[in-house]
């Protein structure tokens, strides 16, 4: 988990916001995050006051640094569902990179040699319709 960081949003009519200590806040691209508790004060202290150009999002306060990179957020993503797939399949008794229970027909040394044959009747007969059935147990 990243830094906890607040949240501001400010109006399109400004993107700039001066704190006491002379300290610019700059708005990209209406949204303001910080750590600091001193700038989170003031700035809560705007709104309370009525200033109506900067608020709090509707869709939270708070945001995990971690997740402001698209990039990161989809790869957390992706590894979780991989690591969610091959749990459930260690825990069918499956073997994770087992291609499942089904098997070409013809996948012995006859088929293998007639998929790669330059021959287009025996590479048709290596991948014909109905050739891919479910291996016998």
């Amino acid at each position: 988990m990243g830094t906890l960081l607040h949240q501001f949003q400010m109006d399109a009519s400004a993107c700039k916001y001066v704190f006491k200590s002379g300290e610019v806040a700059i708005f990209e691209g209406g949204f303001y995050r910080t750590s600091d508790q001193k700038k989170i004060d003031e700035l809560n202290a705007e709104i309370a006051a009525g200033i109506g150009a900067i608020w709090v999002p509707k869709d939270g306060a708070t945001v995990d640094s971690d997740d402001l990179d698209p990039v990161a957020v989809m790869k957390r993503k992706i590894i979780a569902e991989y690591e969610a797939n091959k749990a459930r399949a260690n825990n069918n008794g499956e073997s994770f990179s087992d291609a499942g229970s089904l098997k070409a027909v013809g996948s012995d040394k006859a088929g293998v040699n007639a998929a790669t044959s330059n021959s287009p009747a025996g590479a048709a007969r290596a991948v014909s319709p109905g050739s891919i059935k479910p291996a016998s147990k």
